[in-house]
C-alpha cells in the first residue's frame, strides 16, 4: 500500500505547485535574507496522525482505532520536535462524509481524497492487521511534499492493550530517536512492570545488546534469563553433595575399618598413624564438601538475579515464562540424587557396621584369633609409649568423629535434595500490591 501512498503523495503535492503558479522572482530573492535572519526561528513542521487502519471487522476494531490512534497521537507530541496536530484538529479535516469514509478503504480514489484533506506536512499511516496469532502494527511518517517515507516503525502483540503500550516506542521509532530513550524513568517502570531502578537499568542494556528483537520478545527473554534455576548451580550442589558422600563411603568401607583393625591387633605406631592420616583428612572434608553444598544451596534459594516485574506490566509473554520458570528434568534429576545419597551413605554405614559386629562376635565366640582382653592390652601397649600415644592421639579423635561424618549426607544433602525437588519457583510475575486504604478527615465543626 506504501509505493501506491507515495504515487498518490507526488502527484498532490505537484498538483498543489502548479496551482500555486510556483514561487514569484521576488519572494525568491527575497528569501535567502530572512533566511539568514538570526532571530528568526523556522517553525517545526505540522504533523497528522491519521487514524489507524484496523484489518478487523465489527466494533471492536473501530474501538480499537480510536485506542491506538488517540495514544499514538500524544506519544508523537512527547516524541517527536514537530507541531503535532491534535485528534480533534485531524477529525475536523476529516469531517466530511466522504473523508471519513475514505479513512476506511485502501483503493486509490480513496487515498487520494483522504491525503488531500490532510494540511500537513508529515503524516503517519498506521495499520494492525493480524499474522500468526498476533497483531501486526506497523507506522510509516511520509513527507507530503515528495511523498517520501521518513521513518518506519513496527512492533507486536497479543492484545490491543499490548499495542497501546507499545506506542511510545513506536513514536520514537518514527521520530528517528533511539529506543532506549523509552527505557529510563518512573513511567517505564510502570509500563514494563519491573520494582526497581536496577532492573530496568539491566533491560536497558540488556536490549541494546539485542537490537533486532522487539521489546516483547527482549523483555521476556530477560525474564527468563534472570529467573531460570541455574543448571550450573545445580550441578555445582550435586558435585559438592556427591563429593561428601563418595567421602563418607570411603571411610565406612575402608578408613574406619582399617584403623579399628590395626589398632586391635597390632602395636605398631608407625602402621597405626599412617592409617590414621587419611582417617583425619578424609572425615573433614566430607563435612567440608557437604558446607560447600549447602553454601551453594543458600545461593540458589536466595535467587540474587531474580527479576520480578508486576503483572500489569505489559510488552511480554507470561506463558513463555511460566514454562521456563518450571524445574526441568535436569533439575529433578539432581535434586532426586542429592536426596537419595544420604539414605545410601547412611545404610552402607549401618551395613558394615553390623558386619564389624558380626565379626567380633563370630571371633569371640569361636575363640579364633584375638580377645577382648588381647584388645585391652595392645591398647595399653600403645599407652605405655610415646610414639603409641601419638599415633592414638592422632587417630582416636577422627576415628570416633569418622561415625558422626558419615551421617553428613543424611543429616545435610538429603534435606536439602528434598527443599530443591519440592519447593516451588516463585513466579517472577507477581501482583500488583494493593492500593493503600485512603482515610478521609473531616473539618471540626
Amino acid at each position: 500500500m506504501l509505493p501506491v501512498l507515495a504515487l498518490i503523495l507526488a502527484v498532490h503535492a505537484q498538483a498543489e505547485a502548479e496551482g500555486a503558479g510556483g514561487p514569484s522572482r521576488a519572494a525568491t530573492e527575497a528569501a535567502p535574507s530572512s533566511a539568514t535572519t538570526p532571530s528568526e526561528e523556522r517553525p517545526a513542521p505540522t504533523l497528522a496522525v491519521l487514524p489507524v487502519r484496523m484489518i478487523t471487522a465489527g466494533a471492536a476494531g473501530a474501538e480499537g482505532s480510536i485506542m491506538l490512534t488517540s495514544a499514538l497521537t500524544a506519544r508523537m507530541q512527547e516524541a517527536s520536535g514537530y507541531r503535532v496536530l491534535s485528534t480533534d484538529e485531524v477529525q475536523e479535516m476529516l469531517s466530511h462524509e466522504a473523508v471519513r469514509q475514505a479513512a476506511g478503504c485502501a483503493e486509490d480514489s480513496c487515498l487520494t481524497e483522504l491525503l488531500g484533506a490532510i494540511h500537513s506536512e508529515l503524516v503517519v499511516l498506521s495499520e494492525v492487521r493480524p499474522v500468526g496469532g498476533v497483531l501486526l502494527f506497523t507506522s510509516s511518517l511520509i513527507r507530503q511534499s515528495d511523498a517520501s517515507v521518513v521513518e518506519r516503525a513496527s512492533t507486536q502483540g497479543r492484545t490491543l492493550q499490548s499495542l497501546v503500550a507499545q506506542t511510545e516506542e513506536m513514536a520514537l521509532a518514527l521520530a528517528g530517536k533511539p529506543e532506549s530513550a523509552v527505557l529510563e524513568g518512573p513511567v517505564a517502570m510502570q509500563r514494563l512492570g519491573f520494582t526497581t531502578p536496577e532492573d530496568l537499568a539491566a533491560f536497558r542494556t540488556f536490549r541494546e545488546e539485542h537490537p533486532q528483537a522487539t521489546t516483547t520478545e527482549a523483555l521476556t527473554e530477560f525474564i527468563v534469563q534472570h529467573n531460570v534455576e541455574s543448571r550450573a548451580l545445580v550441578a555445582g550442589e550435586a558435585v559438592a553433595f556427591g563429593l561428601s558422600a563418595v567421602g563418607a563411603l570411603a571411610l565406612v568401607m575402608v578408613f574406619l575399618p582399617v584403623y579399628g583393625a590395626v589398632v586391635s591387633s597390632t602395636v605398631n605406631p608407625p602402621l597405626l598413624m599412617a592409617v590414621a592420616v587419611p582417617l583425619a583428612i578424609t572425615g573433614p572434608l566430607v563435612v567440608l564438601s557437604a558446607m560447600v553444598g549447602v553454601a551453594l544451596a543458600v545461593v540458589d534459594a536466595l535467587n540474587l538475579g531474580r527479576v520480578a516485574v508486576r503483572r500489569s506490566g505489559c510488552c511480554r509473554r507470561d506463558a513463555d515464562i511460566h514454562d521456563a520458570n518450571g524445574t526441568d528434568g535436569f533439575h529433578k534429576a539432581l535434586a532426586l540424587f542429592i536426596a537419595l545419597s544420604g539414605p545410601f551413605t547412611a545404610a552402607m554405614l549401618f551395613q558394615g557396621l553390623g558386619i564389624y559386629g558380626a565379626m567380633v562376635a563370630v571371633v569371640m565366640l569361636t575363640g579364633l584369633g584375638i580377645s577382648y582382653d588381647e584388645i585391652e592390652s595392645t591398647t595399653d601397649a600403645y599407652q605405655a609409649t610415646f610414639e603409641g600415644n601419638l599415633a592414638l592421639a592422632v587417630g582416636a579423635p577422627p576415628y570416633y568423629l569418622g561415625f558422626l561424618a558419615a551421617l553428613t549426607p543424611l543429616l545435610v544433602a538429603t534435606p536439602v535434595g528434598l527443599l530443591l525437588l519440592l519447593w516451588p519457583s516463585p513466579s517472577p510475575v507477581e501482583d500488583d500490591p494493593a492500593p493503600a486504604a485512603t482515610t478521609k478527615t473531616g473539618s471540626a465543626p
